[in-house]
C-alpha cells in the first residue's frame, strides 16, 4: 500500500499503521492489515471523517470510520463558527474509552485511537454504523425511543458516577460561568444584529433576570450529558430485527443537568401534545429506585429552564453561523416565549431545588 493521501491529508499507509497498532488489543490476537480503502465521509460536519474498509490477513473485513479531531482537521465552516473554548480534541476519544464497556448502550463500537501530542494527531476509530439519522426516519415512535434511551443513560451516569466520569474525561462543565458566558454572548449578538425594541427588551431581560435562571439550573441533579443531542446526531440502527438508538458526535459531552439533552431533543416545531409525549417517555424511563426521581410536574418545570439555556446558547453561538434549512430554528423567538412563560407562571422553584438537593 502506497502513501496516497486524499484532500484531507489522510495517508493510506498511516491508516494501516494505526490499525496495526490498535486492532490486536480489540481482537485479542495478532493481526495484519492487507488491504485498505478509504474515502471522505459525506456525513462530515465538524471534523474530517473518513470511511475505511479494512481487509485483514484472515480474510475478514472491517467497516470503520476514522475521525480526525485535531484543530487543523476541523472543517472550515466549523472553524469559523464553533466557539474556540468548546474545542478539546481529547474529549470524544475519552468518552468513548469510558463508555466502551457498556454494550447495552448500543453505541458505535470503539476500536481504538491514536493520540500523539507531539504531532497533534488525534484519531478516533469507530464502527461504521448503519441506519438512518433520527430526523430522516419519519417515525415518531423512534423519537420516543430516543427520549427513553436518554433517560436510561442519564440514570446510569448520574451523581457520583457522573463525577467519576468527569475525573477521566475533560467534560464541558455546566457551571455558573458557563451559563453566564452564553447569556453574555447572546446579549451582545442581539444588540449587534437587531434594532427591534422587543428584541432589545429581551436582551435587557437576560441581563437582569438570567442570574435567577442560572441559579435554578445549578440546583438540578448532575449527570453526564451528550451536549448535542439533536436528531442529526442520533442514528437509529437495526440489529437482529430490533431498532436501537445510537447517539454519535460526543464532542460536547459534559457534566450538567441531563435535561439539557432533553431540551435539545424537544426543541423545534413540536405540538404541545408531541412535546408532552416526549417528556413523559423520558420521565417514565428514568430509574425510579433512585432518590432523585422527580414528579413529572417538577421535571417539566426544570425542563423549561434547560430549554431557555439551549435557546440562549444558540443565540450566542456565532454571527457567521447559518444552519441548514432543515435544521433552522427561531431561537430568539423560542427564548422570548419561554422567558414570557417564566414571567407569567407560578413556578415551583422550591420543588426544582428540592429535586436538585437529592441529585447527589
Amino acid at each position: 500500500m502506497g502513501e496516497e493521501a486524499d484532500l484531507q491529508g489522510l495517508a493510506t499507509g498511516d491508516i494501516a499503521d494505526a490499525l496495526a497498532r490498535i486492532l490486536p488489543t480489540c481482537l485479542h490476537r495478532s493481526v495484519r492489515v492487507v488491504g485498505i480503502d478509504h474515502r471522505p465521509s459525506p456525513y462530515s460536519t465538524t471534523f474530517a471523517l473518513h470511511e475505511v474498509d479494512a481487509t485483514l490477513d484472515d480474510g475478514s473485513n472491517l467497516e470503520l470510520v476514522v475521525k480526525d479531531m485535531s484543530r487543523a482537521a476541523m472543517l472550515p465552516i466549523a472553524r469559523q463558527t464553533r466557539p474556540r473554548f468548546l474545542h478539546n480534541p481529547h474529549r470524544e476519544v475519552a468518552i468513548y474509552r469510558v463508555l466502551a464497556p457498556y454494550g447495552d448502550l448500543h453505541l458505535a463500537r470503539y476500536w481504538g485511537d491514536i493520540v500523539d501530542p507531539r504531532s497533534g494527531r488525534c484519531w478516533l476509530f469507530l464502527e461504521r454504523v448503519g441506519g438512518l439519522a433520527l430526523r430522516h426516519t419519519g417515525e415518531f415512535a423512534c423519537w420516543l425511543d430516543a427520549a427513553r434511551w436518554l433517560a436510561r443513560f442519564h440514570g446510569r451516569f448520574a451523581g457520583r458516577e457522573a463525577v467519576d466520569v468527569a475525573g477521566r474525561v475533560p467534560l464541558v462543565r455546566y457551571d455558573a460561568r458557563y451559563y453566564q458566558h452564553w447569556a453574555d454572548r447572546a446579549v451582545a449578538r442581539i444588540e449587534r444584529s437587531t434594532g427591534s425594541t422587543i428584541d432589545q427588551r429581551f436582551a435587557s431581560w437576560l441581563q437582569k433576570r438570567y442570574a435567577a435562571v442560572v441559579e435554578s439550573l445549578l440546583s438540578l441533579p448532575l449527570s453526564v450529558v451528550h451536549g448535542d443531542y439533536y436528531a442529526a446526531n442520533i442514528l437509529v440502527r437495526s440489529d437482529d430485527g430490533s431498532h436501537h438508538i445510537c447517539p454519535v458526535d460526543w464532542e460536547l459531552a459534559g457534566l450538567g443537568p441531563g435535561l439539557v439533552d432533553l431540551a435539545a431533543l424537544t426543541a423545534g416545531g413540536w405540538t404541545a401534545e408531541q412535546r408532552r409525549a416526549l417528556v413523559h417517555a423520558y420521565w417514565e424511563a428514568l430509574p425510579q429506585d433512585q432518590a432523585w426521581f422527580p414528579s413529572v410536574q417538577t421535571l417539566e418545570h426544570a425542563l423549561a429552564y434547560c430549554r431557555l439555556h439551549v435557546a440562549v446558547q444558540w443565540l450566542g453561538w456565532s454571527d457567521a453561523w447559518t444552519p441548514p434549512p432543515d435544521q433552522a430554528q427561531d431561537w430568539l423567538g423560542e427564548a422570548k416565549r419561554i422567558a414570557e412563560h417564566i414571567d407569567r407562571s407560578v413556578w415551583s422553584r422550591s420543588a426544582v431545588k428540592a429535586w436538585g438537593d437529592h441529585g447527589m
